[in-house]
C-alpha cells in the first residue's frame, strides 16, 4: 500500500472558525446597530417636538422688561475722534464756571479756584512750636509740667 500524501503549497486551513457564522454575526451586529441609531433619531425629533409643545407663554411682563442690545458688532466708527471730544468736554468743566443743576441751585467752578479757595496756607514755625519738640526729646523726670489751663490730650474718642 502506497500512503498518498496531498501536499499543496498553501497552508492547511483552520477547521474551526466558521467563516459563514462569523459573517452573519457581523450584519446582525450591523444591523441592529443601524435599527437602534434610526429608532433613536425618530425619538429625538418626537421628545423635540413634544418639549416645545410642553413650554408655557411668556408672560408679558418678562417680555416687556427684556432688554434687547443693538446690533452686533458694537464698535466705535472714529475712537480718536470721540476720545478728543470727550476730552474737551470735561477741561472745559474743568476750567471753567457754569451750572451744574441750575434748578437745584449747583454750580462748578474751575479746579484750580476750588482748590485754591480750600487750601489752608501752613503757619510758618515759631520757636514756640519748636520748643516742645526739643523738650519732646529729653528725658521725662526733667520734662516741665502741662499748664494747668490746656487740658490733656486725648486719643480716640473719650469713653
Amino acid at each position: 500500500m502506497t500512503d498518498h500524501k496531498h501536499e499543496s503549497d498553501r497552508p492547511p486551513i483552520d477547521s474551526e472558525i466558521d467563516v459563514r457564522r462569523t459573517i452573519e454575526v457581523g450584519a446582525w451586529l450591523f444591523g441592529t446597530t443601524v435599527g437602534t441609531l434610526v429608532i433613536g433619531y425618530f425619538l429625538y425629533l418626537g421628545l423635540s417636538k413634544w418639549s416645545t409643545n410642553a413650554e408655557p407663554a411668556r408672560s408679558p411682563l418678562v417680555e416687556a422688561n427684556r432688554t434687547v442690545l443693538p446690533p452686533s458688532p458694537n464698535l466705535q466708527a472714529h475712537p480718536e475722534a470721540e476720545l478728543a471730544t470727550m476730552r474737551a468736554a470735561e477741561r472745559e468743566r474743568l476750567t471753567t464756571w457754569g451750572w451744574a443743576d441750575q434748578s437745584r441751585g449747583l454750580a462748578h467752578m474751575p479746579i484750580e479756584e476750588a482748590m485754591a479757595s480750600l487750601a489752608v496756607a501752613e503757619p510758618a514755625a515759631t520757636p514756640a512750636t519748636a520748643a516742645p519738640a526739643a523738650a519732646s526729646t529729653a528725658p521725662e523726670e526733667h520734662a516741665a509740667p502741662a499748664p494747668a489751663d490746656t487740658p490733656p490730650a486725648h486719643e480716640g474718642p473719650a469713653h
